[in-house]
């Protein structure tokens, strides 16, 4: 069994920091997109996902797993889980849009809640890991 290391605990409180403040710039812009600017929920949710992750990825780089490898070989890895979580995201957002109608909380919930389960072990374990290949 794998014990909690200082460094696995510090890791993790910064990947909370960057993906809060992901989840924060995803959800006002998600709301700017669909109630000021008056866009189609799915533009609004693709823009605002795309904004997101390009600070998201910046952050994780930098900031959350302090990265070795190139940003070409990361980037590529960090689009496909990117990808998989905005098909999984909008997927989950329109189930549970049938029971909750306002859109910006439920793709507030699935973004915020469901994907950072997911997403946590797919970046730490696959894209940013810090080994040559």
């Amino acid at each position: 069994m794998k014990t909690i290391t200082r460094d696995n605990l510090f890791g993790f409180f910064r990947y909370l920091i960057s993906g809060g403040s992901t989840y924060v710039l995803y959800v006002s812009a998600l709301y700017v997109g669909i109630y000021i600017l008056k866009m189609n929920e799915t533009a609004a949710f693709l823009l605002s996902f795309a904004i997101a992750n390009i600070f998201n990825y910046l952050a994780h780089y930098f900031f959350t797993f302090s990265s070795k490898k190139k940003h070409g070989t990361a980037l590529k890895s960090f689009v496909a889980v990117i990808t998989f979580g905005a098909l999984l995201g909008m997927l989950v957002t329109n189930v549970f849009k049938i029971f909750w109608p306002d859109y910006v909380f439920v793709g507030g919930v699935s973004y915020g809640v469901f994907w950072p389960l997911i997403s946590y072990f797919l970046l730490k374990k696959k894209v940013f890991a810090n080994k040559l290949g």
